[in-house]
């Protein structure tokens, strides 16, 4: 019974995660300072988006396509 809820879960992480990549990255100001709280989108992407934390850092899930 363990065996199949952990080939089911897995099953279906897999599934989740086809098709999709995570993009990473910084902002920072024009100075090189860490953009805190920017806002990342995806353009023509209504799936949300992200916000950088207090290093500047992102990371956001998008589609493949």
């Amino acid at each position: 019974m363990k065996k199949s809820i952990y080939l089911f879960l897995f099953l279906t992480f897999a599934i989740l995660s086809y098709g999709q990549r995570k993009i990473t990255g910084v902002v920072l100001t024009k100075d090189g300072d860490p953009q805190i709280g920017a806002n990342i989108i995806v353009k023509n992407n209504t799936a949300g988006g992200t916000t950088t934390d207090v290093d500047g850092k992102y990371e956001i899930i998008v589609p493949a396509d």
